[in-house]
């Protein structure tokens, strides 16, 4: 099934491939202990959801993405950019499957997201960061 075609309201950045990516100039942190790092390094998730801070409004398609959990980190190729005004948007618009822990549903994801993020930063916008690993 094909991902659903992007919401007018999205700004939509892209590359295509062969996979290249700039320097790996750009880090984002996960809490030890988590196991996000492993998701992403099994591929199981592909999008990364973060709101709008002045670092995140700055990435681009094609820039390496480092992401650092304690000891452990990943480097990855930011494939593409979506913005979104709400979480709720965002997860009509994505892959659920893709975002987080495997098994969550789609108000699971949205009750984690607004954990992790007060309305007064979701309202900074919320983007779909998708990535895929390097190799190495």
């Amino acid at each position: 099934m094909s991902p659903p075609a992007p919401h007018l309201s999205q700004t939509l950045h892209s590359i295509s491939k062969p996979l290249s990516c700039k320097n790996f100039v750009k880090s984002l942190y996960h809490a030890p202990g988590p196991p996000e790092n492993t998701w992403i390094a099994t591929g199981t998730k592909t999008i990364e959801i973060r709101v709008g801070y002045p670092k995140i409004r700055r990435m681009a398609a094609g820039d390496g993405l480092r992401f650092v959990s304690g000891e452990d980190s990943l480097h990855t190729c930011i494939t593409e950019i979506r913005e979104y005004s709400s979480f709720e948007e965002m997860l009509n618009a994505e892959d659920n499957t893709a975002i987080g822990e495997p098994g969550l549903g789609r108000e699971e994801l949205l009750a984690a997201c607004r954990d992790i993020y007060p309305p007064e930063k979701e309202a900074l916008g919320v983007f779909a960061l998708h990535v895929a690993l390097l190799p190495g």
